[in-house]
């Protein structure tokens, strides 16, 4: 009874001291492991797989040809460094972009190793534990912030003045243009010859591509990747005068990188990376919004540079000047 009881006990040690990732025939490791467990759609994050394996075995490593399910593979390296036990350490790491939501679990990653075992040669095989991802959407929310259309009864007499309201407002616009034109010629009849005309700001220019890209017809017809490229390319513009950043050639992942750096607020930061996150769901994964999605969407962005404008010197004057009225009042 003794004796099997000992026997029991040296079998479990030697099941607890097999590493993980490995068999009990084997005399390396391998784990796997992931720096941000949760993400949003289109972040890139680094899947990094660590393998342990005697001085003598020859890996056969997968590199970048394989298959990792829902997940893009956009960067790849590779390293090997001895342990002072004569062991190797080999470090490979997967640059990876998920763009379906809810939680995606990286598995079956396998890899095989030869060495030799009393003069023949012999095949080690480790597979990585799973790894769990979780991928967030950058949607806005449905159904909270939406407010319900007003119901109107029927309308069972029309008015006589009814039939001419589309014929009046079409005159009236007539009307505007000519003044316009008026006022604009004597105007332009006033200044004096040479007068440089005024450059438009860099705020002034963005709230001036809004406005036109708001009054077309990309929505209307359905256009949305090239509604969305343009809307991306008005932010950017705007935001590498604003902060300072190379916004135009940078990524969106690289843009929140370096508006940390920035004074602009954090919840200004977030608003502004989602805006151009469901930009990058269109232009990249085909999402298809819903047109009431992207008017609120270039409101928002309106929003968002008003309150991301630098305070221009005269206005900080005339601030700080009602400031000081009002403590003296």
């Amino acid at each position: 009874m003794t004796r099997r009881f000992v026997t029991i006990c040296v079998l479990l040690v030697a099941a607890l001291c097999i590493p993980p990732g490995a068999s009990a025939d084997t005399a390396g490791s391998i784990d796997a492991s992931v720096e941000a467990p949760a993400l949003t759609v289109g972040d890139p994050f680094w899947y990094t797989v660590k393998l342990i394996l005697p001085g003598e075995s020859q890996a056969q490593l997968p590199g970048n040809e394989l298959d990792l399910g829902d997940f893009e593979i956009r960067d790849y390296e590779e390293e090997t460094t001895e342990l002072p036990d004569g062991r190797q350490q080999i470090t490979l790491r997967y640059q990876l972009v998920g763009f379906t939501v809810g939680e995606r679990q990286i598995a079956d990653f396998e890899v095989e190793a030869k060495r030799t075992i009393d003069g023949k040669e012999h095949i080690d095989n480790y597979l990585a534990p799973p790894v769990t991802v979780t991928i967030e959407s950058v949607l806005p929310a449905q159904g909270g912030e939406q407010k319900p259309k007003p119901i109107y009864g029927p309308m069972f007499l029309v008015p006589w003045w009814y039939p001419w309201i589309w014929p009046t407002v079409i005159a009236l616009a007539i009307l505007a243009a000519l003044v316009v034109g008026v006022w604009l010629w004597q105007r332009q009849a006033r200044r004096t010859p040479g007068e440089p005309e005024r450059e438009l700001t860099p705020q002034e220019k963005a709230y001036s591509a809004l406005e036109t890209l708001r009054d077309g017809k990309l929505i209307a017809a359905g256009k949305f990747k090239a509604f969305y490229s343009e809307l991306g390319d008005i932010l950017r513009r705007w935001l590498q005068h604003r902060a300072d950043i190379p916004a135009m050639e940078a990524t969106t992942p690289i843009i929140r990188y370096d508006l940390r750096s920035s004074e602009l607020p954090d919840d200004w930061q977030q608003e502004f990376i989602a805006l151009l996150s469901r930009g990058d769901l269109v232009k990249f994964a085909k999402w298809i919004p819903q047109d009431s999605i992207a008017y609120s969407d270039i409101e928002e962005a309106f929003e968002l540079l008003q309150r991301g404008a630098i305070v221009e010197p005269e206005e900080q004057l005339e601030v700080e000047a009602g400031d000081r009225e009002g403590a003296a009042a």
